[in-house]
């Protein structure tokens, strides 16, 4: 099983977005495409969840450029592949992705996190593009980023108004999925050195690292004419119940709602239920940081959470998908 260096393991935003048959069948809960051109698409993020013998061929495909077919729960199918473009080793025997990858307590299943080797500044990077998660943090990231290959001097205090700033000139872009949302940043110095150098005449940062929006930046030039208010990043995703596993379709023979007792002892939740929760459930408890006790025969997580908001996020979305036939 492939870790991190630290062991670490990080909780990306969940959404069912379909399955690929792979020596079995693996769940998807994300991914996200970097265009080409108007045929061509490189998977750059894939969230996926499934039996360790489906996720390990899905891993040995991916690395070896096999297109891979996801079904959708609803739609048409699309491919998932990795070309190799923007500079990547080509070498055969070589991934150009990161992998996380660890087991499910409980379940003989995997979830298997690929990232484009170019999310990290540690790895080699010949092209002039990077990819970031979109998170509360990630105008800091970028700040990081572009501070490495400017010969400009950027105040902490600019990040977040350099990524919108980004935005607007298209340096920073969404890319296309389903998910966690991603992030593609050009990494052209020349570019960002003359929007800053830009900024800085337009008043839309100043030098003692503060920064101003369209309308004060106009007072602050005493009516001088503005090319227009820079457009705004999409709010990043915040800590919610959405960032919980949405559920995929449950078996015909699978409960939508299920019973069960919750305590607290202390900080830690305490779960047991009136009978074996399916496969579906045990994968949203697991999501939810919950670990099964041998010796209690009862689901644990080291946290608090209360009885209404923990019912609502195991039976939600199947009743959302009940409702659909």
């Amino acid at each position: 099983m492939h870790k991190t260096k630290n062991d670490a393991f990080f909780s990306p935003k969940l959404v069912a977005a379909g399955q690929i048959k792979s020596n079995g069948v693996v769940h998807i809960f994300g991914y996200a495409n970097q265009r080409r051109d108007r045929t061509r698409l490189d998977t750059v993020y894939l969230n996926a969840t499934g039996p360790v013998t489906a996720i390990e061929s899905l891993w040995v495909k991916l690395k070896t450029r096999t297109t891979l077919l996801l079904t959708p729960p609803e739609g048409t199918g699309m491919s998932l592949c990795h070309l190799r473009h923007g500079g990547l080793d080509r070498d055969k025997e070589s991934s150009p992705f990161l992998r996380y990858q660890r087991r499910l307590p409980g379940l003989e299943w995997d979830n298997l996190i690929l990232l484009d080797k170019r999310f990290s500044m540690e790895q080699e990077n010949t092209s002039e593009t990077s990819f970031l998660l979109n998170t509360p943090n990630a105008h800091l990231k970028l700040h990081e980023r572009i501070h490495e290959i400017v010969d400009i001097a950027l105040p902490l205090d600019w990040a977040a108004r350099l990524a919108q700033l980004g935005y607007q000139k298209q340096l920073v872009k969404q890319l296309e999925g389903v998910g966690q949302k991603v992030l593609e940043v050009n990494l052209s110095k020349h570019r960002w050195e003359r929007l800053v150098s830009a900024a800085l005449r337009e008043g839309l940062l100043t030098l003692n690292g503060s920064s101003h929006t369209g309308s004060e930046a106009k007072r602050t030039r005493q009516g001088r004419k503005t090319v227009g208010s820079p457009l705004r990043l999409e709010p990043p995703a915040v800590p919610s119940e959405d960032n919980i596993l949405i559920l995929p379709l449950v078996e015909k023979n699978e409960m939508n709602r299920v019973t069960f007792d919750l305590s607290h002892e202390g900080k830690w939740t305490w779960v047991s239920f009136s009978e074996k929760p399916s496969t579906m459930h045990r994968i949203a408890l697991n999501q939810m940081g919950f670990c099964w006790s041998k010796k209690r025969k009862q689901w644990y997580a080291t946290s608090t959470i209360n009885r209404s908001e923990f019912e609502k996020i195991l039976n939600s979305n199947t009743e959302r998908k009940s409702d659909h036939g």
